[in-house]
């Protein structure tokens, strides 16, 4: 387990130290407002004060992001995404039900890659199916967990490794979807192993004995 353990912590671990130290927030980056007001567009005001970034730092490259002024407007635009959530939550759900459909479609186009067609043929329906076989898969064992007492059964169903293969993708995904628009082709890319994994599932004789059983 330390043996695993270990890289993790010196590579992303040491990324993270930086962002507290520099951005105050343990995870993503100082530019998570940015995005999410991207996502979150028709649920917030965009602050009023007009924001530009500080230019490249050498000739040709990115605006500098790097600043305490772009830091301080990304929590500014955060705040107000959360406390817009938190307001309507209802809607926000429907809005988060919306965007993992999106996410789902699947976009094969980004920036100037593009998949060809006969590759979205077969891409496309196999996202659906590993997708969908994360829902089942969640759904059958909530089902099980709720007649669990009824039945003198345990309610350890969720402590299963394919469960805990779909609540992880499920969480993923609204992260996902609910933090970005316009880069759902590259995020999906980091999913397919599990979702191949959780159609794997699905197709297998022994869970589908265990889901009609009884």
């Amino acid at each position: 387990f330390f043996v695993f353990l270990l890289p993790l912590l010196l590579f992303s671990g040491s990324w993270h130290l930086k962002q507290v130290l520099c951005h105050d927030q343990l995870h993503w980056s100082n530019h998570d407002g940015f995005n999410m007001q991207k996502s979150w567009v028709d649920f917030i005001e965009t602050p009023n004060e007009r924001f530009e970034d500080d230019p490249p730092l050498y000739a040709g490259g990115f605006d500098n992001i790097n600043t305490d002024r772009h830091t301080a407007y990304n929590k500014i635009v955060r705040k107000k995404v959360r406390e817009a959530v938190l307001k309507q939550p209802l809607r926000a759900t429907l809005h988060l039900g919306r965007r993992l459909l999106v996410l789902y479609q699947p976009k094969t186009v980004l920036f100037m890659a593009k998949t060809p067609a006969w590759f979205n043929l077969l891409y496309r329906p196999a996202i659906w199916f590993c997708g969908l076989s994360t829902v089942l898969i969640f759904f059958a064992s909530f089902w099980k967990m709720l007649r669990a007492p009824l039945r003198g059964q345990s309610w350890r169903e969720f402590g299963r490794p394919e469960v805990a293969l779909a609540i992880i993708i499920l969480l993923i995904s609204d992260v996902f979807a609910a933090g970005e628009v316009g880069e759902e082709a590259r995020f999906l890319i980091s999913l397919l192993p599990m979702l191949a994994a959780a159609g794997g599932v699905v197709v297998s004789s022994e869970f589908l004995l265990r889901m009609w059983k009884r």
